[in-house]
């Protein structure tokens, strides 16, 4: 994992226009499947077929570790994106593979720059060009027993825009791996892929309906997921 890495994965994020999206998105996928494999990672999904159907989505989700968009690019064949805080630049791996699979970052102190990200992912999704992925909690929720943080209003201002279909997803579990007090045999992370809601479901709510919909949606997954946990561990 650490010799493809340094070899393969810097390479191609220092120059990714030079490489096929396709050959780019499978590199950064076969590394996380390696390293999901080092690190004894077993998913539990359900409706994941939702994510390989060939329809162009935005995928919500909530947030509570550096793994959980590496577990979304594992459950995804067909390449998907994100719209992260530009914060993410600075950590090394995620960083870097984000950029490799054409991820954009916001900055929230430049209002210039945020508008300018916001466009090119519409343009994108207008194009029906690829899904785009976000965390709607805008960081991570570093408590894994309270409720989730707000989702924004804002962040659904881009599908209500492009009308396109949002893909509520809830996950539990990816704060294992990474810690330190969790030494076991192997780690269980639980995917739960809603249906998908199309634009006509929700074309005539405000953002901030939709935002509050979807994360009671996705609490009530997690919720489910934690008691399910429990069983697993």
């Amino acid at each position: 994992v650490i010799i493809d890495y340094f070899w393969c994965m810097l390479r191609y994020s220092w120059h990714p226009e030079k490489y096929a999206r396709e050959l780019r998105y499978n590199r950064v996928r076969n590394l996380i499947l390696r390293l999901t494999r080092a690190l004894h990672i077993e998913v539990i999904g359900e409706n994941l077929h939702y994510f390989n159907d060939g329809q162009i989505y935005y995928i919500v989700g909530n947030h509570f570790s550096y793994m959980d968009p590496l577990m979304l690019i594992v459950l995804n064949e067909k390449p998907i994106t994100f719209v992260s805080k530009i914060e993410v630049t600075k950590y090394p791996f995620i960083g870097r593979l984000l950029r490799i699979i054409e991820g954009t970052f916001i900055d929230r102190n430049n209002l210039k720059q945020e508008v300018k990200v916001v466009r090119r992912v519409k343009a994108s999704l207008e194009k029906k060009d690829i899904s785009w992925s976000i965390f709607a909690e805008g960081t991570r929720n570093r408590d894994v027993n309270a409720p989730l943080r707000d989702f924004r209003g804002g962040t659904f201002k881009i599908a209500y825009d492009t009308k396109t279909t949002i893909l509520p997803v809830a996950l539990y579990g990816t704060h294992y791996p990474l810690s330190t007090k969790y030494q076991w045999k192997w780690y269980p992370i639980q995917v739960h892929v809603y249906p998908p809601i199309p634009f006509n479901e929700y074309a005539h709510k405000n953002t901030n309906e939709i935002a509050r919909e979807i994360q009671d949606l996705i609490q009530e997954g997690v919720n489910t997921l934690r008691i399910r946990n429990e069983t697993l561990i």
